[in-house]
Parts: C-alpha cells; sequence; structure tokens
C-alpha cells in the first residue's frame, strides 16, 4: 500500500460471509505464523514454502509480485500491468461506486488533498448516472403509472408524442385516456 505521509495506522475489515469465509483464511494463518513462528505483532507477511514458513518478513520487492501473480492465476489480460497502485485505484473506485464521500476517501486512503477523491467520486457511477439523469431533464422523464387495462383498437386515430423507432417511453393519447408505452415494436407492445 502507498506510503501514508500521516503515519497512521491502517485497519481493514475482512468479510467472513459470502462464498469464501477470508476472515477464516486469514484468522487460519495468523494462528500457523503465530504458533510456528512465534511472532503475534509486527509483520504479517512471511515467506515460506508449502511446507513451512521462513523467520523472515516477505520484502516490498516479493510483496509487489502478488498483484501480477493474482492477474496470472485469474487469467487476466497483460498480468504484468496489474501493481498494488491497481488494487488502490480498484478498491477506491469501488468504494466510490458504493457512495464514499470524498471525506471517507481521504481518511482511508490517507489523502491530504480532496482533488485525487473527488477525482473518484465524479466519475462513479451514481455521479454519472445523477448528472445523465439531469441533462435529460424534467421534459423527457415520464412519470410511469399502472394501467389495468389496455385498449390499442384505435391506434391509428392515436397521437404518438415520440417516434415508434425510439427506445424512451413515448405516450399514446386520445380523447379519452393516456397510455405509457415502454418500447415499440412493429404491432408489439411491451408495458
Amino acid at each position: 500500500m502507498k506510503q501514508r505521509s500521516d503515519k497512521k495506522e491502517t485497519k481493514f475489515l475482512v468479510p467472513n460471509d459470502g462464498p469464501v469465509n477470508f476472515a477464516a483464511v486469514i484468522d487460519d494463518y495468523l494462528n500457523v505464523i503465530k504458533s510456528s513462528l512465534g511472532h503475534f505483532t509486527g509483520r504479517v507477511f512471511f515467506k515460506g514454502t508449502p511446507a513451512a514458513y521462513a523467520d523472515q518478513p516477505m520484502g516490498k520487492n516479493l510483496v509487489s509480485k502478488v498483484p501480477c501473480e493474482m492477474a496470472t492465476v485469474l487469467g487476466l489480460d497483460n498480468p504484468v500491468s496489474f501493481t498494488f497502485h491497481s488494487l488502490r485505484r480498484s478498491s477506491a473506485t469501488a468504494a466510490a461506486d458504493s457512495g464514499a464521500s470524498v471525506q471517507q476517501l481521504m481518511d482511508f486512503y490517507g489523502w491530504s488533498n480532496p482533488s485525487m477523491p473527488q477525482e473518484y467520486v465524479s466519475s462513479s457511477k451514481a455521479s454519472v448516472k445523477s448528472m445523465a439523469d439531469k441533462l435529460q431533464g424534467p421534459s423527457n422523464q415520464v412519470e410511469k403509472t399502472e394501467v389495468s387495462e389496455v385498449r390499442i383498437e384505435n391506434i391509428e386515430k392515436c397521437s404518438l408524442a415520440s417516434p415508434p423507432q425510439s427506445r424512451k417511453p413515448y405516450v399514446i393519447q386520445n380523447a379519452d385516456k393516456i397510455v405509457i408505452i415502454e418500447h415499440f415494436h412493429g404491432n408489439n407492445f411491451t408495458m
């Protein structure tokens, strides 16, 4: 992880539910380190072989190869391009997509300037969708209501609010009823 300028200790929550209980995996690993090496505090990752761990912490050069090895195991394209910075960016993107604020990102990632986390928040899925909705404007937003019965027997006498080839919802109006149609494909209507 990137060197934090505030020298603050970073804490991580490891999920214990889902298809893999990662918390149990980490707990098993730490128990092995405690019992075989006698380490109860300090470094977390140690060098080892399939048979045993060595009493030598993994250095930054060895740790830096982990993302590339993960990408290789996962069969991703160009695994050499995966770095710890890739993991940092991916996690910051996921956090922003899940609604993390600029201040939360600054606190967790150790950024002192709000410009970097603001980029993540501004390009998050929620932010992009919100802006797209705003750009669409209120005139293009059609409120949908439930319609119990739809009679389209006099369609030739109805007026279309938007052309049928449009994928946007459009309205069929006649003298006594307004019907909102989701999609139009020839003679098929989807409500």
